[in-house]
């Protein structure tokens, strides 16, 4: 599994829970939205120093590493009416996000993970950082740390095969793209002919 997948299956989930169009990566430029929505941001990664390097079937070299990518997730939300008044709401961010973090460990949530090739852990306890909203009176947020842990494939000359090149930033080139099961050229013998 790439990196852009992991980070495309950690938002599918989180939008499977809280729906569809309510989850975001942070940073990304967009107008002021409604709550509920969650954001991803992506902080770091670490790599296994050394990838395993195995043979496949046709005696090409096939490196797997370890992965593990750093994720806060917020939660921001209006909460809970209380006394059916609009008015005056109950912060409810942080058992919300908790709520979602029950679903990260369920079975069904499990299964997802494992379907997908990927682990995702709680690395920082939920915490209530609504004090640190200042633009909104009746806004709440809640926030997580999650790490989600993939094995990257890599193979080909330059670790570049299976991969878009060359990629956003501009690195690599199709140059830098071999593919070992091509078929260059046949040699095609007759065998009426000897």
């Amino acid at each position: 599994m790439k990196i852009e997948d992991a980070q495309h299956k950690l938002r599918e989930m989180v939008a499977f829970y809280f729906g569809k169009g309510h989850v975001f990566y942070a940073g990304q430029k967009m107008a002021k939205l409604s709550e509920p929505y969650v954001t991803l941001q992506f902080t770091g990664m670490t790599r296994q120093a050394n990838e395993n390097i195995t043979l496949d079937d046709d005696g090409y070299s096939v490196a797997y590493r370890d992965i593990v990518l750093s994720v806060d997730l917020n939660l921001y939300t209006k909460g809970r009416s209380i006394g059916g008044s609009a008015i005056v709401c109950e912060n409810t961010s942080l058992s919300d996000l908790t709520d979602f973090l029950d679903y990260l460990d369920s079975e069904e949530g499990q299964g997802y993970q494992m379907e997908h090739g990927m682990a995702i852990t709680v690395t920082s306890a939920p915490r209530d950082l609504s004090a640190l909203i200042r633009e909104a009176q009746y806004q709440y947020r809640a926030m997580a740390g999650l790490s989600v842990r993939i094995t990257d494939t890599t193979y080909g000359d330059y670790g570049q095969n299976g991969k878009t090149l060359p990629n956003a930033s501009g690195g690599g080139n199709k140059d830098m793209y071999t593919d070992p099961y091509t078929i260059e050229s046949v040699d095609v013998t007759d065998a009426g002919s000897e």
